[in-house]
């Protein structure tokens, strides 16, 4: 039965479903949520076999940025429904060009060793029912200018990699 599997066996079984299709792209949304760390390097151990075999895309929605980290090549940041940057995995996390993405990144120990203060992200979350004008992060930017409050943000490129930010950091 179903209720007796533990929750790698229930995570394998709902990607043996989805695979069923054969589709060219599967969304994983909170694929490792409520595993242990081990079963979660198996499941995205698999996931990742099954994509490079079946030459298929993943989105992966989830919070847990070591996934993110571990498992994608390219990395959509969102804030407050809002799409606020966009690159390639490397890149957004080497160099962060929305100050969200910055501070989102510092709250993390390094990977690599630095010794560097943890930070924590001030303020309040949004009302998503009544989202703040232009920039949705700017009650919260240390960054944020008056025209952050009153208009959308513009398109930052830079060499594939984009932000929506009139005060981009990188």
């Amino acid at each position: 039965y179903p209720h007796e599997f533990s929750g790698g066996m229930r995570q394998r079984a709902v990607i043996a479903m989805a695979l069923a299709c054969q589709p060219d792209v599967i969304v994983a949304d909170e694929p490792t949520t409520a595993l242990d760390v081990i079963v979660q390097d198996r499941i995205l151990r698999q996931i990742k076999e099954i994509q490079t075999d079946l030459n298929m895309s993943m989105i992966y929605i989830t919070h847990d940025i070591a996934v993110v980290a571990e498992v994608t090549d390219r990395i959509g940041v969102m804030y407050a429904g809002k799409l606020v940057e966009l690159g390639s995995t490397a890149d957004v996390f080497e160099r962060p060009i929305h100050p969200y993405t910055k501070a989102l990144l510092s709250v993390f120990p390094s990977i690599r060793g630095e010794k560097r203060p943890l930070t924590t992200l001030g303020g309040e979350p949004p009302n998503l029912v009544d989202p703040p004008t232009g920039c949705r992060f700017h009650p919260r930017c240390p960054y944020a200018t008056a025209i952050c409050q009153q208009e959308e943000p513009p398109i930052v490129v830079r060499d594939g990699h984009w932000a929506a930010c009139w005060n981009p950091v990188g």
